[in-house]
């Protein structure tokens, strides 16, 4: 298959981060970095990943200026749940940036954005055959953990790769639909303040299709579909 953004792939041993990794290294647009292990691994707000040997610790770069990275955590996130349909398992998305399977989280996604030098990267950590932290143990899951076998990691990659570069390369046309499916993955979206277009309000439900309903000023309520920003 002939890729369209995603054109080159660096595979490294081990690595501090892939994220830090790309950020420090001169690499075209499109460049995807995975790593066997991280040594300093990263999520949100600087906290720890534990990268062990089965994971899967990759990164991509887009270089032009992007405003609303948001779209990329969506983007990702979708190419992560589908590809893990395929194998057999469903996933849920939690807000904003992790991805869980039975309560416990399996992936995250780490964006960071370089308005000024107009590069954005985009890491990805997924749980496939690595063991997991006992720090963490009781928080976090692996594939290999809820399917009970080994998982063929390469195809993993193989598979989420073909899909996350089709969704980059269709961003503008399929946008609307990843927005809504991205919604209804949520599993704690309930409750929180946002504004869809001008509607500012707290969501109250939302449906599979991705319709979220809204309840506004004075108790009113509101059923309505579009870009989420929570505020």
């Amino acid at each position: 298959m002939t890729f369209k953004v995603l054109k080159k792939v660096i595979k490294l041993k081990s690595v501090d981060s892939t994220n830090k990794f790309i950020k420090k290294t001169p690499l075209p647009n499109g460049t995807v970095v995975i790593a066997e292990t991280q040594t300093s691994g990263y999520g949100k707000q600087g906290a720890t990943w534990y990268s062990g040997k089965g994971g899967l610790w990759a990164s991509y770069l887009i270089r032009k200026k992007i405003t609303a990275p948001y779209i990329y955590v969506i983007i990702s996130s979708i190419a992560i749940t589908d590809t893990m349909e395929n194998f057999g398992l469903k996933a849920d998305i939690k807000w904003p940036n992790d991805i869980y399977i039975k309560g416990k989280k399996i992936a995250g996604i780490l964006i960071e954005n370089d308005v000024f030098n107009k590069t954005l990267v985009t890491g990805i950590g997924i749980n496939i055959n690595n063991e997991i932290s006992p720090q963490v143990k009781t928080t976090a899951t692996s594939m290999r953990e809820i399917l009970k076998k080994q998982v063929n990691a390469e195809k993993f990659f193989d598979a989420l790769l073909v899909r996350l570069d089709y969704y980059l390369a269709h961003i503008k046309k399929i946008r609307p639909a990843m927005i809504r499916k991205w919604t209804s993955l949520q599993l704690d979206i309930k409750g929180k303040r946002v504004r869809i277009g001008k509607l500012k309000g707290k969501v109250a439900a939302i449906s599979k299709t991705g319709i979220v309903t809204l309840e506004l000023a004075k108790g009113k309520i509101k059923k309505i579909s579009g870009e989420i920003f929570f505020i």
